[in-house]
């Protein structure tokens, strides 16, 4: 990822660009976090688990040391249109088929999920916002206010989709090794690294979009699960 920044930032440079929006991922920057800090604010530390988590670190510092206006949005997990994320297909798929669901561990560790729509209008936000009212670099965490459970979030997920799936919790050491099996077989997409971020808490603090952007997500988890699942059907 770092190898596609910098001729961006040279491109941007050469034609007199004056801002710069980069997407990172909040899960994946601010990485395992401390069970006192959440919900996860802009200032927490940066503790990436995989070396995709430190390509966005990479990428964002590469952005904020340059001499660009740069606005950094660190997206939650998003649903809607034209999302191929593996972990989405690879929970929401079996659902559609009426397979069982495995999850690891108790399922009540909490997360955070958005609309692509409401992405959008985070990234027109930032585009639009004078300079009055931003700084030369700024961070905002971009995410839907609804926090909920696993548990919850493939409950709503059955109901949307009408499945009959059995969903069956396993210990997570048991869990961790039947995942590190299925990537060895090349029978998943979601890498073992991801493991780790699947099992803890996931929420942000997104006040400070709210308050300088002036920015707010409007859609539900179940809208934004309907969509994702809508296009799933017609796609596969």
């Amino acid at each position: 990822m770092i190898f596609l920044v910098l001729p961006l930032l040279f491109s941007a440079g050469k034609n007199k660009v004056k801002r710069v929006i980069f997407t990172s991922s909040a899960s994946h920057v601010y990485g395992l976090v401390d069970k006192t800090r959440y919900p996860i604010c802009e200032e927490c530390e940066l503790n990436p688990v995989n070396e995709y988590g430190w390509n966005k670190v990479r990428a964002e510092k590469a952005f904020e040391e340059s001499n660009l206006q740069t606005i950094i949005l660190r997206l939650s997990l998003v649903l809607g249109p034209y999302n191929n994320d593996p972990i989405i297909l690879e929970n929401m798929m079996p659902l559609l088929r009426d397979k069982r669901v495995i999850l690891p561990g108790d399922g009540t560790n909490k997360n955070q999920c958005m609309h692509v729509n409401d992405v959008n209008t985070a990234l027109i936000k930032a585009a639009e916002t004078s300079n009055n009212s931003i700084g030369e670099n700024e961070v905002f965490n971009i995410s839907g206010e609804e926090v909920f459970t696993i548990n919850d979030f493939i409950e709503i997920s059955k109901n949307v989709c009408n499945s009959k799936s059995k969903i069956v919790h396993l210990p997570v050491p048991l869990a961790k090794g039947m995942v590190q099996i299925a990537w060895f077989l090349n029978k998943t997409k979601v890498h073992p690294s991801y493991f780790k971020l699947m099992t803890q808490d996931q929420y942000f603090d997104v006040s400070k979009a709210k308050k300088i952007l002036g920015w707010k997500p409007i859609h539900q988890v179940e809208e934004s699960l309907e969509d994702t699942i809508e296009f799933l059907k017609n796609e596969y």
